[in-house]
């Protein structure tokens, strides 16, 4: 595939990565033992080696800070909740600097109410950044509310490209989906 009118198909990862193209994973790893800020640092090395350490915490920080994380920076990871976890893991993806941010399953394991807040937030990111955003979700109800282009799947093939209202109210979707 192309991103930007340049070839990615079959490079590493983190080359796509400096490409600006960044992903969250459905289920989350963080590095359990390392702080929030340590985790998010990472990514911000990855994104600029060499990155003298100073400069990587402030970059760190402000992620966290983007994510509603900035009071949990010197928590280990391994001792935040679900909702925590998964804003750890868009904070890493964004301090790598994305144009294109991938979200895979974001809102799985989340309550009505976190969801809500999760649409909001993702919402934010998007306008604020002026990212791209490409997101994989099951919970139909966020995604009617968050996008503004939907592309519906029946087993792997596109099954219709639309405006949430459009695509909800098709009978194919209906009867793959909803029905």
């Amino acid at each position: 595939g192309l991103f930007e009118g340049q070839a990615i198909t079959g490079l590493p990862a983190f080359r796509i990565c400096r490409q600006g193209v960044a992903r969250t994973f459905q289920v989350t790893r963080p590095f359990g033992e390392m702080t929030c800020l340590e985790n998010v640092g990472v990514a911000v090395v990855n994104r600029r080696p060499g990155c003298p350490r100073d400069e990587w915490e402030a970059r760190a920080r402000a992620c966290l800070e983007a994510v509603g994380l900035a009071p949990q920076a010197e928590t280990a990871a391994k001792h935040l909740n679900v909702v925590q976890k998964k804003r750890l893991e868009i904070a890493r993806s964004l301090a790598t600097e994305p144009k294109l941010l991938m979200l895979d399953e974001v809102l799985g394991g989340l309550n009505t109410q976190e969801i809500q807040e999760a649409i909001g937030f993702i919402r934010r990111l998007r306008d604020e950044r002026g990212l791209t955003v490409f997101w994989i979700e099951h919970v139909m109800g966020a995604i009617m509310q968050a996008t503004e282009k939907v592309i519906v799947l029946d087993q792997g093939r596109v099954l219709m490209v639309g405006a949430p209202g459009e695509v909800v109210a098709d009978p194919r979707v209906v009867q793959a989906y909803l029905g």
